[in-house]
């Protein structure tokens, strides 16, 4: 067995701290007990080389949405890597199962891909409905966002509020982009 590492599993509450010792997390990559998935597992998940409009998944110049697409709330969204195989296992565990351990391997791989950051840039979360913070007992979010800013060295702030308690779970990409018009 692994020795559980500061770094590596970074949890705040002691009721998760103790679990980990009695029973750690296993790396859905690689099965090494670690983390949800370890730091070398976390370095070689596949991220999208070529920037791409997220709406279509076309070639669009510094992941810009394309002039086809024409959706002018969204001028760009940079995007990490497909959600299949280990990332989506990585999110589903942290948003449904209360791995909550998994918002620093997620960090991790976001930052890894990231351009270059100067101070000028600021790092917010879309605000997670309050039932959803009630039952897992964090905002996953807020959590995510907190570790990309701080890896990244910039500030984070929560900017937005949430109009609307509207569940995406469940939504098809449609319906998910007319929630956003709410």
């Amino acid at each position: 067995m692994a020795i559980l590492l500061p770094e590596h599993v970074k949890m705040t509450s002691v009721l998760e701290r103790t679990l980990a010792i009695i029973a750690p997390h296993r790396c859905i990559a690689c099965g090494n007990y670690n983390n949800v998935v370890c730091l070398s597992c976390v370095r070689d998940l596949p991220n999208i080389e070529a920037p791409l409009c997220v709406l279509c998944g076309q070639s669009s110049p510094e992941w810009r949405v394309c002039s086809d697409c024409n959706y002018p709330a969204l001028s760009g969204v940079w995007v990490a890597g497909m959600y299949d195989d280990i990332v989506m296992q990585l999110i589903h565990q942290y948003k449904f199962e209360h791995a909550r351990a998994a918002y620093w391997p997620l960090a991790t791989y976001i930052t890894a891909t990231l351009p270059f950051l100067d101070e000028s840039w600021v790092v917010t979360a879309i605000p997670t409905i309050q039932s959803h913070i009630r039952a897992r007992s964090f905002d996953h979010a807020k959590l995510l966002a907190q570790e990309v800013a701080q890896q990244k060295h910039v500030v984070f702030t929560e900017a937005l509020l949430r109009k609307q308690n509207v569940q995406q779970v469940g939504s098809n990409r449609s319906e998910r982009f007319e929630q956003t018009r709410l």
